[in-house]
C-alpha cells in the first residue's frame, strides 16, 4: 500500500471515530436531530416530527391561528418547511420569516408567536416526550426567545 493511501485510510479511520463525539456536541447544542447526520442510529427509530403553531397577540388575547393556505399560501409553504427544517436543524431552522409573513398579511396589534412543539426521545426514560419553544415577535420589533428545558 502506497502512503499516500495509508495516510487517507488513516485519516478515514480518524473521522468515522471522532464523527459520534462532534454529531452528539451538535445534538446537545442545537437540538438537532440525532438520528441524522450520520448518527450512529439513524435508522432505528420513528420519525418524530415537530409542530408549528401561529398565534396572533391581539388585545391582550392570545389567537389560534390555523394558516389557511388559500389566502396565505407562502405563510402555509414556509410553516411546511419550518417544520421540515425543525426536525434535521433543530434550534438552526429560524421562524422569523414566518412570523414576518403572518405579521404583514394579518397585521396584529401586538404581534405573532411561533411555537415549535418538538418531540424527542428522552434519554434517562427511553420514552417519548416534547419541549416547547416560544419566539415571540412582537409589534415594535423585539423578540422573545423561550426554549424548553430538553433531555434533562
Amino acid at each position: 500500500m502506497s502512503r499516500a493511501r495509508k495516510r487517507a485510510v488513516a485519516a478515514m479511520l480518524l473521522v468515522f471515530s471522532l464523527w459520534p463525539l462532534a454529531q452528539h456536541a451538535l445534538v446537545q447544542r442545537f437540538r438537532m436531530n440525532p438520528w441524522k447526520f450520520f448518527g450512529f442510529a439513524m435508522y432505528t427509530t420513528h420519525v418524530l416530527k415537530p409542530a408549528v403553531e401561529v398565534y396572533a397577540l391581539d388585545g391582550g388575547r392570545r389567537l389560534a391561528l390555523p394558516i389557511p393556505e388559500r389566502e396565505l399560501p407562502e405563510a402555509e409553504a414556509e410553516r411546511r418547511r419550518l417544520r421540515a427544517s425543525s426536525h434535521h436543524c433543530g434550534l438552526l431552522a429560524r421562524p422569523d420569516r414566518l412570523a414576518r409573513l403572518v405579521r404583514d398579511a394579518l397585521a396584529p396589534s401586538e404581534g405573532v408567536e411561533v411555537v415549535v412543539v418538538r418531540p424527542y426521545i428522552d434519554p434517562r426514560t427511553g420514552r417519548v416526550t416534547a419541549t416547547r419553544e416560544s419566539h415571540l415577535y412582537l409589534a415594535d420589533g423585539r423578540v422573545i426567545e423561550e426554549l424548553g428545558a430538553f433531555g434533562r
